[in-house]
């Protein structure tokens, strides 16, 4: 929001047009108020601003902290708790120049890789990302994670990668 010189809560001097005297009243700007300082700024701003709600965004890849990408009108969101194959009405919560970080506001179809995480901390000790997804998904999607930096960051061929070997246990079967 629009702070004055120095900061603080305090509101704006109001000068008057006529006189250019600083008058004794005060404006408060809205507290909503953004003001755009480039071009890039605004084109960011107008596809994802902070507290934007985009509907019927498709859930379409995981990114390695867990959040579900999505796009809406060529804007990356990376939404939080999100699955692939998810369709979600989100609130933008982070806005960057190319991409904005998200929050689920409802699930308008779940994705057949969705089911109920076991664990009643799931989401708050951050030890089991992806919990919120079928085990073979996890391990699909992390197959796919591991391919695409070795081929993307290494520069390595990744066609003869043997598939990840589950374990027997899916559950309570971590170390840290």
């Amino acid at each position: 929001s629009l702070r004055p010189p120095g900061g603080g809560n305090r509101a704006w001097p109001f000068t008057s047009a006529q006189s250019g005297n600083q008058l004794n009243q005060w404006f408060r700007p809205p507290a909503q108020l953004h003001i755009c300082t480039s071009t890039a700024t605004f084109a960011a701003m107008s596809r994802g601003a902070k507290n934007q709600v985009f509907n019927n965004v498709a859930i379409i890849d995981i990114a390695e902290e867990g959040k579900g990408v999505g796009k809406a009108d060529d804007f990356v969101l990376f939404v939080e708790k999100a699955v692939p194959g998810d369709v979600v009405d989100v609130q933008v919560y982070r806005s960057k120049k190319n991409f904005g970080e998200a929050k689920i506001l409802n699930l308008v179809q779940a994705s057949e890789h969705r089911v109920t995480p076991f664990c009643e901390h799931f989401g708050t000790c951050g030890g089991c990302k992806w919990q919120h997804m079928t085990y073979d998904a996890q391990l699909q999607f992390k197959q796919k994670s591991v391919a695409d930096a070795l081929s993307r960051l290494a520069k390595i061929d990744v066609g003869g990668v043997m598939p990840i070997v589950p374990s027997p246990a899916d559950r309570y079967y971590r170390n840290k």
